[in-house]
């Protein structure tokens, strides 16, 4: 994969990283650790694939 550079922003298959980051960013710069949205997305995330799963095994026993 091949980095193009415009300014401060690398720019990688259609997306775009910042090379530097503020205090606020977020993302993979970020070096404030993790926080309780972090915490809560993971959990929420968790669950979401445990309820599919609990889904398509109630419909294959059908």
């Amino acid at each position: 994969m091949e980095a193009v550079k415009k300014g401060k922003t690398a720019h990688f298959r259609g997306t775009a990283l910042r090379a530097t980051a503020g205090p606020g960013d977020r993302g993979e710069f970020r070096s404030g650790g993790v926080g309780m949205a972090d915490v809560i997305f993971v959990a929420l995330t968790i669950a979401i694939f445990v309820v599919l799963g609990l889904v398509v095994r109630a419909v294959e026993r059908r």
